[in-house]
């Protein structure tokens, strides 16, 4: 026979005895072996006190730590967010610096001190203009 089949028959065994035991107690209107079975329910109910001071100190740190457990799985998740969103702008910026060292001089895009100095080209005087104005400036 299988094990859990043999469990089953011993329980129901163990059952119909316990049942007939205590109605046979009941009409006899007294527990046999009353001191022995006394000291073991004592017992027992020792056990059961500490059994559950046991279990309502487990289950409160049980508690407590599936919750920093979740607020840990939590800090994960948005780290490995973060780390994917700097990865994806490394990548970006990477492409973008390239991209910028590829281009011809010709092809980039004129920014505001290039056209200062295209200006600044352009109106300069020259040594004699610039002489004649200095001339003019110390006159008067």
């Amino acid at each position: 026979m299988a094990i859990p089949v043999i469990g089953l028959i011993g329980s129901v065994v163990f059952l119909a005895f316990f049942f007939a035991l205590f109605r046979f107690e009941n009409k006899r209107g007294a527990r046999f072996f009353s001191n022995s079975r006394e000291s073991f329910d004592t017992s027992v109910s020792k056990m059961d006190g500490t059994s559950d001071r046991i279990y309502g100190s487990v289950g409160s740190e049980t508690r407590r730590q599936t919750a920093r457990y979740i607020f840990s799985q939590i800090l994960t998740s948005i780290i490995s967010f973060l780390k994917r969103v700097e990865n994806y702008l490394q990548n970006k910026l990477r492409k973008n610096r390239l991209h910028a060292k590829k281009k011809p001089d010709s092809e980039r895009s004129r920014n505001k001190l290039d056209e200062v100095a295209d200006h600044k080209t352009s109106v300069a005087m020259s040594e004699k203009e610039q002489k004649k104005h200095k001339e003019k400036e110390l006159e008067g």
